[in-house]
């Protein structure tokens, strides 16, 4: 469980694959990242767990796409 900012209180939430937008040395990049969703209203939630997962997930995209 994690708390929604959008519902105000704690939820169950699930991971998804979701469209990361990012500027890398001054060019655009779109990459899939797991990314936490309320199960409840379908906004992003921000668990830190998931934090070093999206970090590799951008290293792996941003290094595919060279």
């Amino acid at each position: 469980m994690r708390y929604c900012d959008h519902c105000r209180k704690e939820t169950h939430y699930s991971i998804e694959k979701r469209d990361y937008d990012a500027i890398i040395e001054g060019e655009n990049y779109t990459f899939k990242v797991s990314q936490a969703v309320c199960d409840e209203c379908g906004r992003n939630v921000y668990p830190q767990e998931l934090i070093p997962k999206k970090i590799q997930e951008i290293k792996e995209g941003y290094r595919n796409s060279l």
